[in-house]
């Protein structure tokens, strides 16, 4: 898999949904979109969303 490393927020953003609806683990996803830390990307996704990785996931079959 290639490394994305795009910097507008809303690519990152698209790019890491489409992640999480494939169901790669997290720390993997937060790798793929640019971030070094995965608790970096983590609050990154909850300041998109309003809601953590874990709410999003449980929230896409709704």
């Amino acid at each position: 898999m290639q490394v994305l490393k795009p910097s507008s927020r809303k690519y990152k953003y698209k790019i890491a949904k489409t992640y999480l609806n494939q169901n790669l683990p997290t720390d993997e996803i937060a790798y793929l979109v640019g971030y070094t830390e995965t608790s970096s990307f983590l609050r990154s996704f909850k300041k998109w969303t309003g809601q953590t990785v874990n709410q999003f996931k449980n929230n896409k079959y709704l």
